[in-house]
């Protein structure tokens, strides 16, 4: 009986290590965003010193940012200019990007 009492104790305690609880995806989606925002900073302050047209092989190589969230960056940071004083100016047919 004491065998079965114990191999069943452990099987609660394996699941109970195996389930992700709201607390720890909550911490994990905070970690995303943070992430997020670091990157997106590092994609802008690279555009902003460069003070040149940067393609997108160049902004890889200054910000070490995978090529899919790197375009996403630059689409929020379009938007982001959109409006206002600051524009972020694209070369849609060179692909580059100030």
């Amino acid at each position: 009986m004491e065998e079965l009492e114990i191999r069943e104790e452990k099987k609660r305690e394996t699941k109970k290590e195996s389930i992700i609880t709201e607390k720890t995806a909550e911490q994990l989606d905070n970690v995303f965003d943070e992430k997020e925002k670091e990157n997106l900073e590092k994609v802008e302050a690279a555009l902003f010193v460069a003070g040149k047209y940067l393609d997108l092989q160049d902004l890889i190589m200054l910000t070490d940012i995978n090529p899919i969230m790197l375009k996403e960056i630059l689409r929020k940071l379009e938007k982001k200019y959109s409006e206002g004083a600051l524009v972020l100016i694209t070369k849609i047919i060179l692909g580059k990007w100030m």
